[in-house]
């Protein structure tokens, strides 16, 4: 017979084993658990760190972009041999002069030395690309400072003088919006402030154009990259091969000329951002 204060704490064993029990499933399920845990996080972080973008490189961030198209990109390329700085910039200048009035040949040529000599100045003022600022011009106005527009932009650099009336007061008013000094400056002066605001070349041209809220810019960054690269191919002494690419359209040097050159192109990207490529 079984003495009931041994079956009592015989239960009470029962009892305390099974909670032992089930305090050990407990706890093997928790570190499982927490192991899946584990593993998913670490999974997660390796396949992040596969999709990471690559370090940005010289040839093609936005980075690199900026940089070629400051004013000490004038330093970087190889265009001319001179070493003195006012003989570079003035076989600069006149290789530029002589493509434009070739190019846009109802220009008066006065107008257009004095527009590509004032780009120089005003570029180095703003840190923008002089040839950049030249391909402006000559999306906007073809070189004639007298254009206007429908919307009433007027000027080289076609700026709406409505909006921006406070920027030619030091200049006498909005009756400068035609004088070729003050169209550069002021539309230059534009064009910085868009840069810094959005952060990029791409948007900055954008907002420049007016398209700041559409989706895109129709083309019209693309078409100033363009007539630049023509630009820098002119300046690098073969001005005929340069009126060429223009007048067919060509975007990309030819492999076998670019040797002229340090050898990318710019171009604008799907995404809005702008590259120079080899």
């Amino acid at each position: 017979m079984i003495d009931k204060n041994t079956l009592s704490e015989g239960a009470g064993v029962v009892t305390a084993g099974r909670r032992w029990s089930k305090t050990m499933s407990a706890a093997v399920k928790f570190r499982k658990f927490f192991l899946v845990a584990a593993g998913f996080c670490l999974l997660t972080y390796y396949i992040n760190s596969l999709c990471v973008e690559a370090p940005a490189t010289e040839t093609n961030s936005e980075a690199a972009s900026q940089k070629v198209l400051s004013y000490l990109n004038l330093d970087l390329e190889p265009f001319v041999a001179q070493e003195n700085e006012e003989d570079r910039l003035s076989v600069i200048q006149e290789r530029a002069v002589s493509f434009i009035s070739k190019y846009f040949t109802k220009a008066k040529e006065q107008d257009i030395k004095e527009a590509v000599a004032q780009a120089f100045i005003t570029g180095k003022k703003y840190d923008i690309d002089p040839l950049l600022i030249l391909s402006i011009i000559a999306i906007e106005s073809s070189f004639n400072p007298n254009a206007k527009s429908a919307a009433g932009a007027k000027g080289l650099m076609q700026v709406h003088v409505r909006v921006h009336t406070s920027k030619y007061k030091r200049f006498g008013g909005l009756k400068a919006a035609n004088n070729i000094e003050a169209g550069i400056e002021v539309g230059t002066e534009i064009l910085r402030e868009y840069i810094n605001k959005t952060g990029s070349l791409a948007k900055g041209l954008k907002f420049y154009v007016g398209a700041a809220n559409h989706r895109t810019d129709k083309g019209y960054g693309n078409k100033v990259l363009v007539m630049r690269d023509n630009l820098r191919y002119a300046i690098s002494g073969d001005v005929s091969t340069a009126l060429k690419m223009a007048r067919s359209g060509k975007k990309v040097l030819p492999a076998k000329e670019t040797k002229h050159l340090a050898s990318y192109s710019t171009h604008i990207n799907p995404d809005g951002s702008v590259s120079a490529t080899n």
